[in-house]
């Protein structure tokens, strides 16, 4: 059976044969070719986020009379780390909508179960390359930047975490109701994650114990190795929560 998920050649290429062969084609392999399809249809966005990368990494060769551009640079950079998962996971839900394939998807011999892991670790996929992009890029530049400016290895993996569980509501929303439900929640939980993070800035500066710009951009500045693993560890737990929730929501969805 051949889908084809989107304009320009998008296939999804699924044979069921029965027994053990024909369920691990359509879960494994199927899910697979989910991921592509999503990461391809997403290719425009994350060209420009490997670009943005190249940038930050060529700025830090240009000397530190250049801090002004060094730091626009970085706080971009930290800036996509935290929306680049959120982002990904609510574009693959708006396109599935518009093009009407999440039913036809559905038809095809791929476990419902596999469909929501797709979303998932596509999602996760794509933040893992951003975090790896960015620790090379940051190791690249190195001292070469001002010293005002401290960006670490794991800054981006930070960012990228602290929004797992945003990118999980909207998948589980988007699986229990639609992309409309997941806009929605996304419309309430971005300006609750804005707040937040500007109240600790605030709260930080009037304690007078770090920079607000490095606050912003380097939040492994002063932590322990220990409290980033926990930070790690709890958000891939929720977002492995919200797999398993939206699984066994889609599992029950007529479509």
């Amino acid at each position: 059976m051949t889908f084809r998920g989107a304009p320009g050649i998008v296939y999804i290429d699924s044979i069921y044969t029965g027994g053990i062969r024909g369920r691990a084609r359509g879960g494994v392999v199927g899910m697979l070719s989910l991921v592509w399809k999503d990461i391809y249809t997403s290719r425009l966005e994350l060209i420009l986020a490997a670009i943005l990368l190249c940038v930050f990494a060529a700025s830090g060769f240009m000397g530190k009379s250049f801090a002004a551009f060094q730091g626009y640079v970085a706080s971009l950079v930290l800036a996509y780390s935290g929306v680049i998962v959120p982002c990904f996971a609510i574009s693959s839900a708006m396109i599935e909508e518009k093009n009407r394939t999440l039913a036809l998807i559905r038809s095809l011999p791929i476990r419902a179960d596999a469909i929501v892991a797709s979303k998932f670790i596509g999602a996760l996929l794509v933040g893992a390359l951003w975090v790896g992009g960015t620790a090379l890029a940051a190791l690249i530049v190195g001292s070469r930047m001002a010293d005002s400016i401290a960006v670490s290895a794991v800054s981006g993996l930070l960012w990228m975490c602290a929004t797992l569980p945003a990118a999980a509501v909207e998948l589980v929303a988007f699986f229990r109701s639609g992309a409309k439900t997941a806009r929605i929640a996304a419309l309430v939980i971005w300006p609750a994650v804005g707040l937040i993070l500007l109240t600790a800035v605030f709260r930080g500066l009037g304690e007078r114990r770090l920079p607000a710009f490095v606050m912003i951009l380097d939040p492994a500045y002063d932590l322990a190795p220990r409290a980033i693993a926990l930070v790690v560890a709890g958000a891939l737990l929720i977002c492995l929560a919200g797999m398993a929730t939206a699984q066994a929501i889609f599992q029950r969805r007529e479509l």
